[in-house]
Formats: C-alpha cells, structure tokens, sequence
C-alpha cells in the first residue's frame, strides 16, 4: 500500500473515530427561550370560596372546570348543616365555577401566584350567586376549618 492511500485511509479513519465520538456526547435541546432559564409552566393559584349563609341548609355541589382542559373536572358536595368553606388549589389561567348543578356560574381568571375569594349566596328559592370579593396574594391567611378541594 502506497504512502499516500495509507495517510488518506488513517485520516478516513480518524474522521470516523471523531464522528462516532460526537455522535455520543450530550446533545443540547436548548432554545433561546429555556436557555437562559426561563421556566414556561403556570404559576400556583387558588380559590377560596364561602357562603352567604356560612351554614348551608341544604346539600351544595361545587364544581370547577376549565375551558381550556376539557378533561380538567373538580366537584365537592357541601351536606346540609356544613359550613361552606373550601380551598381549591390550582395553576393560574381561566376557569368556570358552577354551583348548585348549573343554577349559578361563574367565568374566572386566576392570577399566577394569587387567590382569588369567591362567595356562593344561597337564596331560599334554590338559586344561586357567585361574587368575587378580593384578589390577593401570601398577605392575607385564611384560618379556619376548610375543605382542601382536589
């Protein structure tokens, strides 16, 4: 074998070796957007929600969807006599609280990093109304007995 056939196949050889060695190192899926950090996923949030009367005086369902997740479902049922207190525990983005098995609703966006205070009045004719009474962020503690609605 010549001089030259043996340099060119030594560096033929040599460029497979170093091909096949970057083929297995680590490979980089960064973008702009994650390379620097930056996190893409939605904030924690929350709903507190109450009652006008405290006390119910008869069964409440609760339920909470999202229109942009039709699979995303949580329900609670209040019993007659129980104090109406619940936390329900989330990520941030828009959604629909229905009380009473449609009879009231509610369209609402919760903030990232925010809870959002609704009160469910319950009139004695069956009907019922949602009302947001404040946005707030970890300043305000609610204490007290509450039902954790996941």
């Amino acid at each position: 074998m010549s001089d030259t056939k043996r340099l060119v196949t030594g560096w033929v050889a040599m460029l497979g070796v170093a091909f096949a060695v970057a083929a297995c190192g680590p490979v980089s899926r960064s973008t702009p957007a994650t390379a620097n950090g930056q996190e893409h996923m939605p904030a924690p949030a929350s709903i507190w929600i109450t009652s006008e009367p405290a006390v119910t005086t008869k069964s409440v369902q609760v339920e909470l969807t999202s229109p942009q997740d039709p699979t995303f479902h949580r329900t609670h049922t209040f019993q007659a006599g129980d104090v109406l207190r619940g936390s329900i525990p989330v990520s941030s983005g828009h959604y629909r609280l229905v009380g009473l098995g449609g009879t009231c609703a509610l369209d609402v966006f919760l903030g990232p990093k925010r809870e959002t205070d609704v009160v469910i009045g319950l009139g004695v004719d069956g009907v019922c109304a949602f009302t947001v009474v404040r946005e707030h962020g970890e300043e305000v503690f609610h204490d007290g007995p509450e039902v954790l609605i996941d």
